[in-house]
């Protein structure tokens, strides 16, 4: 390909020179065919794009090729982490697994107490009966997660993306949710006790009627407190005195 475009610039720039030395050659001399400087040029324009069509062809194989082993990769150190994640002990506390991909793992009942998960996409994962109290959970993605039972009490929640997320009988009493995506999650039963929901998107106001939560739950502006949330309250009040 290299000798091509050689001879091909030698063609394009020189045609004149080429073809005298071509017509002086006992190959050139052909009686009423002479090689013109015109064909010299034509030729070596051929040769020249003939070249660059290769080499074009050339590197998209090499990026195609690249970009399947990358891919390859990716989703062996992602089957090895799922292999891992799921064999160990419940216990995975303090675990830093920021920006990973654990789309879809299947991990009950597993202790992330403290653990760093910043921006970690866990979309449709099975979380049941997690543990997460403390856990960094800040830009995490958790649309159709499976959290119920879930325990998020005091975890970092802000910006996570919960949309269509199973929050059933959840905790996140003292959780931050500032500016999380909750549209279309299933709050049933969930314990939003103490919980920051400031700037929270995607609520509907019967959401809040299906959770659980009193006077220290923070929501965002224009959700009115669920009465059975006040009553709840005076209930406490009452049992208490």
């Amino acid at each position: 390909m290299v000798v091509l475009l050689l001879v091909g610039l030698a063609l394009w720039i020189a045609p004149d020179s080429v073809a005298q030395l071509v017509w002086n050659s006992p190959l050139g001399y052909i009686p009423y065919y002479p090689i013109t400087a015109e064909q010299t040029r034509e030729l070596g324009n051929q040769l020249v794009g003939g070249a660059a069509v290769a080499f074009a062809v050339l590197i998209a194989e090499v990026f195609i090729t690249r970009r399947i082993q990358q891919e390859n990769e990716r989703e062996n150190e992602r089957r090895n982490l799922q292999l891992t994640l799921s064999s160990t002990t419940k216990s995975l506390v303090g675990i830093a697994l920021q920006g990973r991909s654990l789309q879809g793992f299947f991990l009950p009942s597993k202790d992330f107490s403290g653990a760093r998960l910043q921006n970690v996409d866990l979309t449709g994962a099975v979380l049941t009966d997690c543990l997460f109290p403390s856990a960094n959970l800040s830009g995490a993605t958790l649309s159709r997660a499976d959290l119920a039972f879930a325990v998020l009490d005091s975890a970092d929640l802000t910006g996570a993306d919960l949309q269509e997320a199973n929050l059933q009988q959840a905790y996140f009493q003292k959780a931050n949710l500032q500016g999380a995506n909750l549209q279309g999650a299933n709050l049933q039963g969930a314990n939003l006790q103490r919980a920051n929901l400031q700037e929270a998107r995607g609520l509907k106001q019967e959401d809040l009627e299906r959770a659980l939560g009193d006077e220290t739950t923070i929501l965002p502006e224009g959700y009115a407190r669920p009465n059975s949330w006040i009553q709840s309250q005076g209930k406490q009040t009452d049992e208490n005195e």
